[in-house]
């Protein structure tokens, strides 16, 4: 199963045709984590805003975090936050991602391709800039 990073659902949000395209042709519905339904709540400026993200992401499994993953983000953080930039909730995302065994789709390379047990795909093209 697939787990989808902010970026692309950021992305899927706009109306990105590559993006589109792409979650169209999927043979099965992605998953994101809680982390990401936060962080485009958090991008929010009103309440049309926030009814559209949830609309949007009550289509996905949404994964809660487990004592297992916020383990591994903790690891995650320490080793690679002062060496590599990797954030909070960067970490977490990766955790959720690689204990459960998910492919996590994403374009941030700098901070997922660190972690050795972090399998990271790029989904689609990004030839053209995402429009707002």
């Amino acid at each position: 199963m697939l787990l989808l990073d902010t970026d692309v659902m950021v992305d899927i949000q706009r109306g990105f045709a590559p993006a589109l395209e792409w979650l169209r042709n999927l043979p099965e519905t992605p998953a994101i984590s809680v982390i990401t339904v936060l962080e485009l709540l958090h991008g929010c400026r009103n309440l049309r805003e926030q009814e559209v993200v949830k609309r949007l992401v009550e289509r996905m499994h949404v994964i809660y975090l487990d004592e297992s993953a916020c383990m591994r983000a903790v690891d995650y953080f320490c080793a690679f936050h002062l060496s590599s930039g990797l954030g909070l909730l960067d970490s977490l995302i990766a955790a959720t991602a690689a204990s459960r065994g998910l492919v996590l789709c994403s374009f941030n390379e700098k901070h997922y391709g660190v972690i050795p047990d972090l399998q990271v795909v790029k989904p689609y093209a990004r030839n053209q800039e995402p429009r707002e």
